[in-house]
């Protein structure tokens, strides 16, 4: 049976609380006798609705600024429509392009003020103080739609703080396997993991992952994740710090083993890529002279600026972090068969990987023998100061959680019940 993986996003939490946020809104006017203007507050209410409560304050703040920036051009602009009657000529052009113009202050004050996010809540207010019956008192009129707009950024506000009771499991360490576990089909995150994931990390929750990658892929992959713990890169061969961009442990393939490899290469007439470091800058060692797949692997991934590429001879007797060769399946088949035949190559962990952008095209991995996911993990434990860890993986891993490619999203879903169960602890 054929699975056609669902790409049908979920509601989302930022979906609900908008709804009821317009709900409360609806209520508030009913208790007020229905004298409020609820159209602004439900405006007010959905702009200011965000999917993180870190962000409900500031955004809820910058709103706040808009509205009172709004309602004071609004209030000019009131004014002269008040003592200039004619404005409404010619079917109200002139009153049209007045209130046009208002826009460029109210935004550029926005912008004066590094508020730059209050600027649409600022032309909302000008535009309903301007096109509304201001009546015989703009004053009264404008602190009117002003207290509007604030019942529903404040309601908007208290929706997205609110929740109910849970504990935070910030004494437990999540690890997720990236390709086919975190990523979708598109190698990128979800909007809904994205959002869950930042949510649980800015509460506290102790999450990084797993990956067969270079720090320099990964990078790419998890933009827009606060990541704020090291992430295990290189299937266990680095701990890197991706906010301070450094590497914190290193399983290194010795420069003897090193230099026994490229012998190895040498003699079998075959190319290979050699991952090391030149100080604190890890640069990537290529072959002078490509093969065309290791000319078009090596284009295609150049573009990149978190990689460092240089066409030389690798320094004898320096260490590597990690080794490859790339070619058809059969060429790396028969290297690997012939590498695993080596006295050294009991020092090493070795790896064949199909190419994903290169169909029909195998990667031959080369790490030391240490490098491995669980001692890494040991490692990062003791670093951050923890003693359980939960694991997720896809299919073919040994982790706690396993996820199958038709969701994503499982990973988030799953830590997030266990990260915040229902409840509160006692003891």
């Amino acid at each position: 049976m054929i699975r056609v993986p669902n790409k049908i996003p979920p509601v989302g939490m930022r979906m609900i609380k908008s709804a009821v946020a317009v709900f409360i809104c609806f209520i508030i006017n009913m208790i007020l006798g229905g004298t409020r203007d609820v159209i602004q507050a439900i405006i007010a209410a959905c702009i200011c609705i965000q999917s993180r409560m870190d962000y409900s304050a500031r955004t809820g703040f910058e709103r706040i600024a808009g509205t009172l920036i709004g309602a004071v051009f609004g209030y000019l602009i009131a004014l002269l429509l008040r003592f200039f009657p004619h404005m409404e000529a010619l079917g109200g052009l002139p009153k049209y392009v007045l209130i046009s113009l208002a826009v460029v202050p109210v935004i550029y004050t926005s912008v004066l003020l590094k508020l730059n996010n209050s600027a649409i809540m600022g032309c909302v207010v000008l535009f309903s103080m301007t096109l509304g019956p201001v009546g015989n008192d703009p004053i009264f009129y404008a602190l009117n739609r002003v207290v509007d707009t604030l019942i529903g950024i404040v309601v908007a506000i208290g929706v997205n703080y609110f929740e109910l009771p849970h504990h935070h499991n910030n004494d437990i360490l999540f690890i997720s396997g990236l390709d086919d576990t975190l990523l979708n089909m598109n190698e990128s995150l979800s909007s809904y993991s994205k959002i869950e994931l930042n949510r649980m990390i800015s509460q506290g929750a102790k999450f990084t992952v797993f990956t067969n990658r270079t720090p320099a892929s990964l990078v790419e992959v998890i933009k827009g994740i606060d990541l704020n713990l090291p992430v295990i890169a290189m299937d266990g061969a680095v701990l890197y710090d991706v906010r301070q961009n450094e590497y914190l442990k290193l399983y290194m393939i010795s420069g003897a083993t090193t230099k026994k490899l490229l012998s190895f290469f040498d003699n079998q007439k075959a190319n290979c890529f050699i991952n090391t470091f030149i100080g604190e800058i890890a640069v990537t060692f290529c072959p002078e002279h490509m093969t065309m797949a290791e000319e078009k692997e090596y284009l295609f991934y150049r573009k990149s600026p978190y990689r460092q590429y240089v066409k030389s001879k690798f320094p004898m007797g320096h260490e590597a972090v990690y080794i490859y060769a790339f070619a058809d399946h059969d060429t790396i088949h028969t290297l690997n068969e012939e590498l695993c035949r080596q006295d050294f190559s009991k020092k090493l962990k070795i790896k064949v990987v199909p190419s994903k952008a290169f169909p029909g095209n195998d990667y031959l991995r080369i790490y030391s023998r240490n490098a491995s996911k669980s001692n890494m993990i040991e490692y990062l434990k003791e670093y951050i100061g923890v003693e359980d860890v939960i694991t997720f993986g896809d299919y073919a891993s040994d982790d706690d959680i396993v996820i199958h490619d038709e969701d994503t999203n499982k990973v988030i879903k799953t830590m997030r019940k266990l990260y915040r169960p229902l409840g509160i602890k006692i003891g």
